[in-house]
């Protein structure tokens, strides 16, 4: 729920300015999961930040989403393939195997990739995707979403020119120990 509160702002509200706090105080370990949620919003949303945003950070953010956004429309160019795997595969157990049946003109459009933003998990994204195939068909769909969405995430870092997660994880120890 975005419009909650919080520090006397709308969560909506937050993300920029968190993103500009963590990049100037050195932050890493903040900095990957603060450009993927800034790189969801709209272009024009991001322009008008922008002056929040000390300038190489705004660099940074726009070339990284760019890269996250082609890694989820690559996602999202493969995911006929994934719907073919499972009909072959006979995940399907209804009598017209619904994966077969799969209409992809809703796969064609570029909001889809917006959809990976906005969606919280690969079953949502299906659902609202793909539409509604049978309980089966819907779960094999979601894990294979949920496991090239772990991927692209174990990538994000590199998006945005940051070490990667390990050294970020190392950086965290050390400041939780200090």
């Amino acid at each position: 729920d975005q419009d909650r509160p919080l520090f006397g702002m709308t969560m909506w509200d937050c993300h920029f300015p968190l993103l500009a706090t963590a990049f100037k105080t050195n932050a890493h370990v903040l900095l990957p999961s603060l450009y993927t949620v800034c790189s969801g919003f709209p272009l024009e949303r991001i322009f008008e930040m922008s002056k929040t945003l000390p300038s190489e950070c705004l660099r940074m953010l726009i070339l990284g989403r760019e890269e996250l956004r082609n890694a989820l429309a690559t996602l999202v160019m493969h995911l006929p393939k994934y719907i073919q795997k499972g009909a072959e595969e006979s995940i399907c157990l209804e009598e017209e195997h619904c994966l077969k049946t799969v209409d992809y003109s809703n796969l064609q459009y570029a909001g889809v990739v917006n959809l990976l933003f906005d969606d919280e998990c690969g079953y949502a994204f299906v659902v609202d995707a793909i539409g509604p195939p049978c309980d089966r068909c819907r779960v094999y769909l979601a894990e294979e979403v949920d496991r090239r969405w772990d991927e692209i995430w174990n990538r994000i870092p590199s998006f945005f020119g940051l070490p990667e997660w390990s050294i970020l994880q190392q950086e965290l120890k050390k400041l939780k120990e200090s």
